[in-house]
């Protein structure tokens, strides 16, 4: 049997602050489409040890689209890629995680949110894309 390489966990969810909340990123009249950033969080001692951050699209009927979803899990942060009437084509490891790397998961949480209020339109039109 082989032993399976420590990774990083976070703190237990009972030990951490959690914070959710939607933030919006702007409507398309044209489209009637409300595009929104969910955003859940959990602190530990001041610092994010884990986040998810969800791109979704909710249209005229109220359905929503996942566009792009950034999380950490499994000792990484990783991308989920979504197309517009697939779903989930694809999950993109984006930085490991070492085992005591709180400060690293505090360091791209930033670095994500930002990425992800601030580009937003481009997300959405490659998930457009057939």
């Amino acid at each position: 049997m082989s032993e399976q390489p420590e990774r990083y966990h976070p703190p237990a969810a009972h030990a951490c602050v959690p914070w959710e909340a939607p933030i919006d990123l702007g409507l398309d009249r044209d489209r009637c489409e409300a595009h929104v950033l969910y955003v859940n969080v959990r602190f530990y001692r001041n610092l994010t040890v884990w986040f998810s951050l969800q791109q979704l699209i909710r249209d005229a009927s109220g359905e929503r689209h996942t566009v792009c979803r950034i999380d950490c899990c499994d000792g990484e942060i990783h991308r989920h890629v979504f197309k517009e009437g697939q779903g989930e084509i694809d999950r993109v490891t984006l930085v490991r995680i070492p085992v005591h790397g709180q400060t690293v998961v505090d360091g791209e949480y930033g670095r994500y949110y930002d990425d992800m209020t601030g580009n937003w339109e481009e997300r959405v039109r490659r998930w457009r894309l057939s």
